[in-house]
């Protein structure tokens, strides 16, 4: 994961998803990021965000040729 702390709660991310397809020996290999914000849902911190990914190489002609990542996880405080 990388992040980028803009500011006003928000933040650009980058944090991509590696495999590699054994069957056809190909790496898809995914690049780009997207924004993210902390807001306050009540009282609980809550993250929301997306991004967009495009791959330079797909194992097969069926592969994923871009992704959309829609994202809302709460924000839990450390337990120590």
């Amino acid at each position: 994961v990388i992040a980028r702390g803009l500011g006003c709660g928000w933040q650009l991310i980058s944090s991509p998803s590696f495999s590699y397809v054994w069957d056809t020996e190909v790496f898809p290999f995914p690049i780009g990021a997207g924004p993210s914000r902390t807001v306050f849902v009540g009282d609980v911190p809550v993250k929301i965000g997306g991004q967009f990914w495009y791959y330079l190489s797909q194992p097969d002609p069926l592969g994923p040729e871009w992704q959309l990542r829609l994202q809302i996880q709460p924000v839990l405080p450390r337990p120590w």
